[in-house]
């Protein structure tokens, strides 16, 4: 037991002093004929600091490789000194070369002794691109040394990137040939690789149109830079500066993630795996490129590390979806998997040995073995993928050719169909409007008798139906006429929309609908867009049960100019089966509910095609039906074609502002629920003024503030806003604040009186009225708010003995208006919509309630403010007329002469004398 203990104290004092004993000299003689390995007999020693200078290393502590052929240095900042000691054999000669098998090392130092100085000395170094000047690009580093009996010499390594390498030494007659060999090995290979890659982006951009072969074209060049980078072979001919040199030998070798996760999306069946196999791939990609990003910025050992982790992490989760595929009899493209996996494992098999830092045997010679596996396996299989991708063509083609035939003769059926209904539908025309006619008069002769109030919508159906036809059929004989206008779009749309109000209302669903502008100019066939906004609501509104909801949502783009019309319901819907056909003529749907001819979406696709646009559906049963059309609206689009202009822009001089309105009637809002007495107020008014309908208090506040009326009627109960609600809102928007009010109640108490006019309403009637007394009150609130036009207009300030009441609001908005108009009038470019933005409303609004209270449009509002600046400046007489021109914001001279001679009934050169 003693004796056992004695040698266990034994070795553990041997393996403490281990580390401070010398390996045996390394022997060198005649009897080396070629690059011998020496790793197993160097000493090495790793300076933590990195800062140790040779004279503190001389006198550390070395460690012994205890046998092994090579170093595996890990990823860190420190710095590894290497010992080496030799021996001369008698007769040996003097002139020796010592090699390090890494392409890669970032800095390496050569220190020998000098006899002179009694110390070792830096005798030479290397870095990434010093092989530009030795015998080839990326060849890997070595230093020359004198022999004598007893040689030592030290090296130091300092690489944050982590390394394998080998130490071999030869007599320096052997290197140019040893150089010249690697040089032949390292070309035969970039051959290889490069007859592989050419090969491949060849076929694939040519040759074999496969989405797979592609994606492994793709891959091949990754990985041929990524094998470039890791021998450093194009970084030593294009770069001066080492340390991008190797920001850029890592771009390239850790890239090969992003090749990978290509070809696995490209190959795998991913529709058959769970769905977070391709998340997690996406994650890959995503951290490849990441860190490739933090280490052109830092180029330092912990994101290196990272960069390969992220290597060989998606590197193994690509193996084992591979193997799930295989496992769960999944097909895999084999001819393209094969390959891939020979050489993915080839890649993990080098980046984990740095990675985990551990020996594993024969890796480099596997590694190698299985990358030119790889590349011959592949050429191996490409009479396969060549023929597979000929069978492919061949049956593509002949569906192709089968299908055509089977669409000339579905057409043929098509237009025989069409003409049959064409021709029939022509033939209808005449019966039907002969019958109209007469019902229309029995109607009016018996209003009381219901059976005759049930032809005439079936015949106004019938009607619409023989149209549709009608128009396919001119359509395709290309006879359909395009008659584009230039008008506001957005009023168009939403005159249209709204009046299917009514429609949706009888059917108690809820119509909604939205559009991002309140104005916008473009050009469009209305009739063309009328009858696809019809046909996409009726069906909208017949397929939706009651209760439902109806969307209609108008976009419209500037760039470019195009306008977007969605139209959703919370109908049916229609089945994927379904989905595919429903524009086809005549198609029916195989549901219940669903009764339609099947031309209405038929003439729909047909119109959208002719002005140019796109339509898209999605739906889903029981959950309704999406249509979105995407129709072209810009000048552009239409040229050639005739163009009507039924509203334009009024414009400044350099500017376009927002469309006025063309009536020059004064505009009555009604805010009324009840139906009959909307109608019955609109009878009284509708002759001398311009009538909009609100029929709840929250749509009358959203048609106040669009339209900015000159007088509102208003009833006091109402749905979801009562009058006092309403009024209250409309008197707190600087919008329609100045906006005369005429309360209809049937509340006569004095209360009622007494808040309304605590509120700021401006006339309370009771029901029942007299229609005239209601008509002369409108007339002298109109006749009010013009005297205060003229009060705004012509600069007045001594209000008081005028009788006119003028609220402070309005007094702020003019205030407002002019202090932003005296800090702005002399900017040329100032616009509608400059002014508009400062008051904090639309352009129309601006409009609407600058006309209202000063009578003037507002760049005629301008206009004048700026000629009255003129106006001062002249009778100072200290500036020329152009400059005064200038001044004020006209950047033509003549049309400021022309504008001030209106104005002043004389030109400026006049007025100044």
């Amino acid at each position: 037991m003693s004796g056992l203990f004695k040698k266990s104290i034994l070795s553990v004092i041997l393996l403490l002093l281990g580390a401070h004993l010398s390996a045996q000299p390394i022997l060198l003689s005649e009897n080396i004929k070629y690059n011998e390995s020496i790793s197993s007999h160097v000493m090495f020693f790793e300076d933590t600091t990195g800062e140790m200078d040779i004279a503190e290393v001389v006198k550390a502590g070395f460690t012994e490789n205890q046998g092994r052929n090579n170093f595996i240095i890990p990823f860190s900042d420190h710095a590894f000194w290497f010992k080496v000691d030799f021996e001369k054999e008698t007769d040996t000669s003097d002139d020796w070369v010592i090699w390090f098998t890494n392409e890669l090392i970032e800095n390496l130092e050569f220190y020998e002794y000098d006899s002179l100085t009694s110390s070792y000395i830096l005798a030479d170094s290397w870095n990434v691109l010093t092989s530009r000047n030795k015998f080839f690009k990326g060849q890997e580093p070595f230093f020359d040394f004198k022999l004598r009996d007893k040689t030592t010499l030290y090296f130091k390594l300092k690489s944050e990137r982590a390394l394998v390498l080998t130490m071999r030494v030869s007599p320096s007659d052997l290197k140019a040939k040893i150089s010249m060999s690697n040089f032949g090995r390292i070309t035969f290979v970039n051959g290889l690789l490069i007859f592989r890659l050419l090969l491949v982006l060849t076929l694939g951009l040519f040759v074999i149109n496969d989405i797979g072969f592609r994606a492994y074209s793709v891959l091949v060049l990754i990985k041929s830079l990524g094998y470039w980078g890791l021998i450093n072979a194009i970084t030593p001919a294009i770069i001066t500066n080492p340390i991008s040199a190797q920001k850029l030998n890592f771009l390239l070798y850790t890239s090969s993630p992003i090749g990978t996760v290509i070809f696995s999306l490209a190959v795998l069946p991913f529709f058959e795996l769970p769905s977070w196999f391709k998340k997690v791939l996406y994650l890959f990609a995503f951290l490849t490129v990441g860190v490739n990003v933090l280490v052109q910025f830092d180029y330092s050992w912990q994101y290196l590390r990272m960069g390969v982790g992220v290597s060989v992490l998606s590197g193994l989760f690509i193996v084992f979806i591979f193997g799930y595929s295989v496992l769960k009899k999944l097909p895999i493209q084999k001819y393209y998997a094969i390959p891939f996996l020979l050489g993915l494992i080839s890649y993990l098999l080098m980046n984990m040995r740095i990675l985990f830092q551990v020996q594993i045997p024969l890796a480099s010679t596997i590694a190698f073995f299985l990358f030119a596996a790889e590349i011959f396996i592949f050429i191996f299989f490409l009479g396969r993928i060549f023929k597979e991708t000929q069978l492919k063509h061949f049956m593509a083609t002949e569906k192709l050719k089968n299908e055509e035939i089977q669409s000339v003769k579905l057409l043929e059926l098509d237009n025989l169909k069409t003409s049959f209904f064409t021709n029939i539908s022509h033939e209808l025309k005449t019966p039907l409007t002969l019958i109209s006619g007469p019902v229309e008069e029995l109607r009016k002769k018996y209003p009381e008798e219901k059976l005759l109030g049930m032809i005439g919508p079936n015949l106004g159906r019938l009607k619409q139906l023989i149209n549709q036809i009608l128009d396919i059929q001119k359509i395709e004989a290309g006879k359909q006429e395009l008659n584009i206008v230039k008008k506001d779009l957005a009023k168009h749309l939403r005159m249209q929309v709204f009046a299917f109000h009514s429609l949706a209302e009888a059917k108690e669903l809820s119509l909604n609908f939205t559009q991002n502008k309140n104005e916008f100019l473009a050009y469009f066939d209305e009739d063309k867009l009328n009858k696809i906004i019809d046909n996409l609501l009726s069906n909208a509104i017949k397929y939706t049960a009651a209760h439902g909801d109806v969307k209609v949502k108008v976009v419209f783009h500037k760039e470019p100019h195009k306008l977007q019309i969605s139209v959703e319901d919370t109908g049916y819907g229609i089945s994927e089966k379904d989905l595919p056909f429903i524009f086809d003529r005549f198609y029916q749907v195989d549901n219940d509910n669903y009764q339609g001819s099947g031309v209405g979406l038929a003439l729909v696709k047909e119109l959208v095609t002719l002005l140019k646009g796109t339509i898209d559906v999605s739906s889903q049963l029981n959950k309704g039906t999406s249509f979105l059309v995407s129709l072209p609206v810009d000048k552009k689009t239409w040229n050639g074609f005739n163009i009507e202009t039924k509203e334009e822009l009024d414009s400044f001089e350099n500017s376009t502002v927002p469309l006025e309105r063309d009536s020059e009637k004064d505009l009555i809002l009604l805010v009324e629920d009840n139906e009959d007495m909307q109608f019955y107020l609109k009878t009284i008014f509708e002759d001398e003024y311009e009538i909009i309908q609100a029929f709840n208090g929250l749509e009358g506040i959203e048609k106040a503030n669009q339209e900015v009326p000159d007088i509102i009627i208003c009833d006091l109960m109402m749905p979801l806003m009562d009058g006092f609600e309403f009024s209250k809102k409309i008197r707190g928007q600087v919008t329609s604040s100045h906006v005369p009010i005429i309360m209809l109640t049937a509340k006569s108490s004095k209360e009622s009186r007494m808040e309304s006019f605590d509120i700021g309403i401006d006339q309370y009637m009771t029901k029942p009225f007299d229609a005239d007394e209601l008509r002369g009150v409108v007339k002298n609130k109109i006749e009010n708010r013009k005297k205060l036009r003229t009060y705004f207009s012509e600069g007045e300030r001594d209000i008081d003995d005028s009788g006119l009441s003028v609220s402070p609001l309005e007094r702020v908005f003019i205030d407002t208006l002019n202090d932003f108009l005296e800090h702005n009038y002399s900017n040329s470019t100032l616009s509608v919509m400059d002014m508009a933005e400062r008051m904090e409303m639309s352009d129309t609004q601006l409009r609407r309630k600058l006309k209202n209270i000063s009578g003037y449009s507002p760049n005629e509002y301008l206009r004048k403010f700026r000629l009255k600046k003129a106006e001062q400046l002249l009778k100072r007489g200290n500036k020329s007329i152009s400059e005064i021109a200038f001044e004020i914001g006209f950047e033509n001279l003549s049309y400021f002469s022309k504008i001030f001679q209106q104005e002043y009934d004389c030109l400026p050169s006049e007025y100044v004398s």
